[in-house]
């Protein structure tokens, strides 16, 4: 069954579920309140998902679309210009060269 939630456009790795405050890991580190709408089932992750840590006990959960922008701004992931953006790419180096 189809999961009517929206999805992250990036699906960050278990090895990049890590709390930004303390460093714990993937199962610490985790979705506190899922989305409404989205599916009880689904394994991935939504805009709406409130991500935070039960190791530092931080309240100020991140939403899941601010957690995975972030991991796709450090990899350097922009979206594809060639499928209308519904992929991720590496983003070009841009030249000091001008034309």
């Amino acid at each position: 069954m189809n999961c009517p939630g929206k999805h992250t456009k990036y699906q960050p790795e278990e090895v990049e579920w890590k709390c930004s405050t303390c460093g714990a890991e993937a199962g610490t580190f985790a979705i506190m309140e899922p989305a409404a709408g989205a599916l009880e089932d689904c394994e991935l992750l939504h805009d709406d998902d409130a991500v935070g840590c039960y190791d530092c006990g931080n309240d100020n959960y991140e939403s899941g679309r601010s957690f995975a922008r972030r991991i796709q701004t450090k990899k350097h992931l922009v979206a594809c210009p060639h499928c209308k953006g519904k992929g991720l790419v590496k983003a070009k180096a841009k030249s000091g060269k001008k034309k």
